[in-house]
């Protein structure tokens, strides 16, 4: 059993596992003895054909399985040996414990989530200034038609394919033109209702 210092390292090559920080932290939390007991489990489980993971239970069975190449069937596919391992810690540690191990990874995956979000909200509202949308002057535009708010789109709106294909379906022959014109030039505020 290598030192209390260099087991993150020697773990984080035996389990090819990328985040040796949070290897750092369970030997840190649960200490050596036990990091390096789950550790040979793994190995051992590794050398006995591996986890697969649970995929008929985790809500999105088509994530997690894979075709056979023998028998060309789908199957669960197999966890990695860091997930061996980190599956096989929750069972010997508490749930505090294994919070306190996962609590950075949780911080730094809700604030990418937050900076995706950020940088999405952020084009969308680039592209619709580009496009010369403003929710004030379609609210003005509606005023101007006597349209109540209820029947306006807001400027973050449109019609994906799909509904626009809905739309054109469902409008008579001659309405077409009304259900896909922009408001300013549709002057029945009740054919803007029934868009």
């Amino acid at each position: 059993m290598p030192s209390a210092a260099d087991m993150p390292r020697v773990m984080a090559q035996l389990l090819r596992e990328k985040k040796q920080a949070l290897l750092h932290r369970v030997v840190r939390i649960v200490g050596p003895k036990i990091s390096w007991k789950v550790l040979q489990e793994t190995l051992r489980r590794e050398r006995e054909g591996g986890m697969e993971v649970n995929a008929f239970e985790s809500g999105a069975p088509g994530r997690f399985l894979v075709v056979d190449e023998q028998t060309k069937e789908l199957k669960p596919r197999r966890r990695t040996t860091g997930g061996v391992f980190f599956t096989l810690l929750r069972e010997h540690v508490s749930k505090e414990e294994y919070r306190q191990i996962y609590e950075e990874e949780v911080k730094k995956k809700r604030e990418l989530k937050n900076k995706i979000k950020f940088q999405r909200r952020q084009r969308t509202e680039k592209e619709l200034s580009a496009l010369g949308f403003d929710d004030l002057a379609i609210a003005q535009e509606a005023d101007a038609l006597g349209v109540t708010q209820d029947h306006v789109p807001s400027a973050g709106t449109s019609l994906c394919e799909d509904e626009l294909d809905h739309a054109m379906l469902s409008c008579e022959e001659g309405e077409v033109d009304a259900a896909t014109a922009p408001i300013d030039t549709v002057s029945d505020p009740t054919a803007i209702a029934s868009i």
